[in-house]
């Protein structure tokens, strides 16, 4: 078998092994996640190596095509174009994972879920590592060493699946210990209109001051529900929130008497009051409101 056939043919291998690493890492994600969360997770992925792929292939690309015509006639200048090329890419992939990392609320608000804010901040490992393999694989294809080629992509497919199934087991254990550690708070469930929702309750002086405090996430359908001991005009600030939420004061009829939306951790030091005395006050993640259509006046059901 000639070389140039044994390398297309360990080409053609490397690249079914890629794609079949596709399919093994969805099948487990699915598994590992449910719907719901894996969903979620393919955002997060989708977006960052979209990312890789839109900004982070053009200096690797360029570094192929110019090896490629020179590495034969002039091999003194591989090293060389492969050393700008790597202090150009290294200068670009950093300010875009930083960036990106900075950028994680930005994303996350426009996106509508601002929970995913902290898995954002940790899929910027992503950046740094696929574009690193992105570039080598680059290099070899100026070089036209097909063999180096198919083996790091080969043995990109096997990091990948890896990689990518031990983020998704962090995102997943993320989510459940804040699930377990609302389950081990007292609970109560709320229903608005059809609106079913799970509340911690924070009755002492020591839980109202600390709220949602230095918390990372508030999933959907759930929220703190804040119970005062008599009617007043009661303030929710926004110290050490590390995302935005929607409040809903609640009279001692049980009945919505005010709302604030997508109230978000910037405003600190302001103190936000209802404009009539309340009884309680629901602490819900931005957005829900509008997405549930829960409005003023709405009767507020508290569950056994």
């Amino acid at each position: 078998m000639s070389t140039l056939a044994r390398s297309a043919l360990w080409v053609t291998i490397s690249e079914i092994i890629f794609n079949l690493s596709g399919f093994v890492i969805h099948s487990i994600l699915g598994r590992v996640l449910g719907p719901s969360d894996y969903g979620r997770y393919g955002i997060i992925i989708t977006l960052t190596t979209m990312i890789i792929i839109l900004i982070g292939n053009g200096i690797p690309t360029a570094m192929a095509k110019y090896i490629s015509e020179i590495f034969e006639t002039n091999p003194r200048m591989v090293l060389k174009i492969k050393r700008q090329a790597t202090i150009l890419q290294t200068l670009i992939i950093s300010a875009i994972t930083i960036i990106f990392y900075f950028s994680a609320d930005l994303i996350s608000k426009i996106l509508g879920d601002p929970t995913l804010a902290p898995l954002f901040r940790l899929s910027t490992l992503i950046i740094p590592v696929f574009a690193a393999a992105s570039f080598y694989f680059s290099y070899y294809t100026g070089l036209h060493k097909f063999n180096t080629q198919a083996t790091l992509k080969t043995l990109r497919s096997i990091f990948r699946i890896g990689f990518v199934v031990g983020l998704a087991l962090i995102f997943g254990s993320f989510f459940l210990f804040f699930e377990r550690a609302l389950e081990e708070k007292q609970i109560q469930t709320i229903r608005i209109n059809d609106v079913s929702i799970r509340a911690e309750i924070a009755d002492t002086q020591a839980a109202r001051s600390q709220g949602l405090s230095h918390r990372w996430v508030l999933k959907d359908g759930t929220g703190m529900l804040f119970v005062f001991d008599s009617p007043s005009r009661y303030g929710i600030w926004m110290k050490n929130m590390n995302f935005p939420i929607d409040i809903v004061w609640i009279d001692e009829e049980f009945r919505i008497a005010g709302i604030e939306k997508s109230v978000s951790p910037e405003t600190f030091p302001e103190i936000f009051y209802p404009d009539n005395p309340i009884k309680y006050a629901l602490e819900l993640p931005a957005g829900f409101l509008d997405t549930q259509g829960i409005g003023a006046g709405a009767i507020v059901h508290f569950e056994d």
